[in-house]
């Protein structure tokens, strides 16, 4: 009886340390042409030292990388272009958020791609495919020995 409430005590710290450190990204509009970017975690102290990124929608690149300093806010001026915030913390603890921030006048550039397909996907739809056409192949064959060995 010990051993199990040991053994649910160690999974209970176990599961609390999992979450302990969900890091947490908002932004605010300050309706300047500037936006507030906070970095938190979940625990409710600050994100400080975490690296946050701006990346263009458009072209991938990055267009703002600063530390987060000690209060765990940067005020930064609103990309002009379709964008991404990333806030990196360390291992595993990345958190992203389009840009719901527009500039006053909107974007200058706009977003021609529509769909961004990750490549991993299209791998993995070709190798599923020809895996697919050779089993049906394989059956195939198979089906047509059974016929054959039956009459």
């Amino acid at each position: 009886m010990k051993m199990a409430f040991k053994i649910v005590g160690v999974l209970l710290l176990l599961k609390l340390s999992l979450f302990s450190h969900t890091i947490l990204l908002s932004t605010i509009d300050n309706e300047d042409g500037t936006m507030e970017v906070m970095g938190a975690y979940s625990t409710g102290v600050t994100a400080q030292g975490a690296i946050l990124k701006i990346q263009s929608l458009v072209n991938k690149k990055y267009l703002y990388e600063k530390q987060l300093p000690e209060s765990g806010s940067l005020i930064i001026k609103i990309p002009e272009e379709p964008y991404k915030i990333l806030l990196e913390a360390g291992k595993g603890h990345v958190v992203e958020k389009i840009g719901d921030i527009l500039p006053k006048n909107g974007f200058k550039k706009n977003l021609e791609v529509a769909i961004d397909i990750d490549i991993a996907f299209w791998i993995t739809f070709i190798i599923s495919t020809i895996f697919l056409i050779l089993s049906l192949i394989v059956s195939l064959k198979r089906y047509k020995i059974q016929k054959c060995l039956v009459q």
